[in-house]
């Protein structure tokens, strides 16, 4: 490469496209999906969302049932999941002997294991100390993202 060729400024590359899931003829996600969620979320209300996207109410109900359904059948396959790669991985044979050779957790390895399972546990029934700290940044987020909507 040239030094010309490193000092001219080039157009930024962008990539689109869009997601959609399926199960037989249902449609869980798509732009026209995801456009009623959003207006759900900005009316507030299935009728209001419906008029701003240019649909029926009763396709927008029948829309959203769907995805409700679906969403349901997603968390199905993803417990069933782990529960046969937690079979395979916890309750299988050892098939490396490296792994085999391997040591179980040793008191000090265990201290800081059970510190860490206080630490989250705190954290889950007292999480203010850290939203606190999180909470100007998240504002912040908020306004430059509803600034960006704005334009």
């Amino acid at each position: 490469m040239t030094d010309e060729s490193r000092s001219t400024p080039h157009e930024a590359i962008e990539l689109g496209g869009s997601v959609w899931l399926r199960s037989g003829e249902a449609t869980l996600g798509g732009a026209a999906r995801i456009a009623l969620l959003a207006a759900i979320h900005q009316t507030g209300s299935i009728t209001g969302a419906a008029k701003a996207v240019g649909m029926s109410y009763k396709a927008a109900w029948d829309a959203i049932d769907t995805m409700n359904n679906l969403a349901g059948t997603t968390l199905v396959f993803g417990a069933a999941y782990t529960l046969w790669m937690v079979k395979r991985v916890i309750y299988g044979a050892v098939a490396n002997d490296h792994v085999a050779a391997l040591k179980d957790v040793n008191r000090r390895e265990m201290v800081f294991l059970v510190l860490l399972a206080v630490a989250v546990l705190a954290m889950g029934v007292y999480p203010k100390p850290l939203s606190d700290v999180m909470n100007p940044s998240i504002q912040e987020l908020l306004r430059h993202v509803s600034q960006s909507k704005a334009l």
